[in-house]
């Protein structure tokens, strides 16, 4: 059975290269996802990353944050709450 197509919503992750994020959940809007990884990761002490994960949806983070990577990425899904580890809907 095929499900509806839902509106989006918005997947906010981070992580190491090759394995499964350490963080991620979903976020009823872009901004709150970013956010989320902006507190995260104290990126207004790092207006560069910031400004990427902004405008880009993604920022090379390197090993002084404790993850490779933050990303944010728009879902269709009719169950955002299997991206959250707390289960939530956004």
């Amino acid at each position: 059975m095929t499900q509806a197509r839902q509106d989006p919503h918005w997947v906010a992750m981070s992580g190491s290269y090759g394995c499964l994020p350490d963080y991620c959940e979903a976020f009823g809007s872009y901004a709150e996802a970013l956010e989320s990884l902006r507190v995260l990761f104290e990126l207004e002490e790092h207006a560069a990353l910031e400004a990427a994960l902004a405008s880009e949806g993604y920022a090379e983070l390197g090993r002084d944050f404790g993850a490779d990577y933050a990303e944010i990425i728009p879902c269709h899904c009719a169950r955002p709450s299997v991206h959250s580890s707390g289960g939530g809907e956004p």
